[in-house]
């Protein structure tokens, strides 16, 4: 497994910022994709493509966890198990 800092997210157009976040993913460990994956879909929720470009293209995976302000999240609904599925149910991100 690769060490966060040492994985450079980099891409030149905000189309292709999801895709290439997701090809650093089988380099990091469970753990440190868990939380790049939360970041990466948090930042696309509230901020559109073009944000996660912005707060992710040209760092390194350990700056971009490092950066990410934990109040960010959507607070939790509900979480659970369904016929064998884990899922965690979060509210919305405000509208601006």
């Amino acid at each position: 497994m690769a060490e966060p800092q040492d994985i450079i997210i980099s891409c030149e157009h905000p189309d292709r910022i999801m895709g290439t976040i997701d090809n650093v993913m089988p380099e990091l460990n469970d753990g440190v994709r868990r939380k790049l994956s939360i970041v990466k879909l948090v930042y696309w929720q509230r901020y559109g493509l073009t944000g996660l470009f912005e707060r992710t293209n040209d760092r390194s995976v350990a700056t971009i966890l490092s950066n990410f302000d934990s109040m960010e999240m959507p607070s939790m609904i509900a979480s659970g198990e369904l016929n064998g599925i884990r899922y965690q149910l979060f509210n919305a991100p405000p509208v601006d």
